[in-house]
């Protein structure tokens, strides 16, 4: 078995993209410094599932700027979803410790 390889079944994840939005998964690598695909999908991955544990939680997401504190708050419809449905879902840290 390959190092790093866990022997977990993996599932194949195949998009049909526009040129443009490829243009925009190419741009981020290169303002991020991410060499593959699969690498930038696990950093928004991550980034999505932290705002949504956020949301779930009874946060907002936002960004500050910090010469005046002004705030932007970010609204998608996915994380409207979730705060829709964040009573329906357990606190992050009893899902930490439901994890082991």
């Amino acid at each position: 078995m390959p190092e790093g390889d866990s022997g977990a079944a993996k599932t194949r994840v195949q998009l049909d993209l526009s040129p443009e939005e490829v243009a925009r998964l190419n741009w981020m690598m290169e303002v991020c410094g991410i060499a593959t695909r699969k690498d930038l999908f696990n950093n928004a991955l991550t980034l999505m599932e932290w705002a949504v544990d956020e949301i779930v939680d009874g946060r907002r997401i936002a960004s500050l700027t910090d010469e005046n504190g002004d705030r932007h708050f970010v609204t998608m419809p996915a994380l409207r979803n979730a705060e829709r449905q964040k009573n329906q879902w357990v606190p992050k840290q009893s899902r930490k410790h439901a994890l082991g």
